[in-house]
């Protein structure tokens, strides 16, 4: 879901098509790192239990993990064309550790259930994008006329955006 899906979903711009798919390659694959790292430890800040529980690996952690990292895919989807490697990966470190607070808040403490996704991945990260995209800076003319696309990679958006269609349920049934 993540590599596959969102990475051909990310192919949309004409100019940057295939370097979109290999940033949400390397940005899915530090997010998922940074998540599970930041559910870790807000989940012991909330339950004030460092000493005795150490982060696992585990399939639970993995999964949210993995959600984490969709969390930062979408806020991607707003920054293509606008930022590099290195300021990508600087937004996964950040967001991830706001987006386990908010989860770990919301489900630890307050024990709201968000099965699809809906609030603690896609509004978070929507949002979280938004944001960044509107104080990172106005795009020059240059930049404006690289912001389209092509019908090749409108067939690779289409393919990803199909295998996110089609797999998204399994993606759920993990929780």
């Amino acid at each position: 879901m993540v590599y596959v899906g969102f990475g051909f979903l990310m192919v949309f711009l004409r100019a940057h098509s295939w370097t979109s798919l290999a940033f949400n390659w390397i940005t899915a694959s530090w997010a998922w790192l940074c998540a599970g790292l930041w559910i870790g430890f807000w989940e012991r800040v909330w339950h004030a239990d460092f000493e005795n529980h150490p982060i696992e690996l585990s399939i639970r952690y993995m999964c949210d993990a993995d959600f984490g990292a969709a969390t930062v895919l979408i806020t991607m989807g707003a920054l293509l064309g606008k930022v590099n490697a290195y300021q990508l990966l600087f937004v996964a470190t950040i967001e991830t550790c706001f987006a386990a607070l908010n989860y770990t808040l919301t489900y630890s403490q307050y024990g709201a259930v968000d099965i699809g996704g809906s609030c603690w991945i896609h509004c978070f990260g929507g949002l979280f994008g938004l944001m960044c995209s509107w104080a990172y800076k106005q795009p020059t003319d240059k930049e404006q006329k690289l912001a389209s696309s092509s019908y090749h990679s409108n067939v690779f958006a289409f393919i990803g955006t199909m295998f996110l269609w089609l797999y998204w349920p399994s993606f759920n049934g993990a929780l």
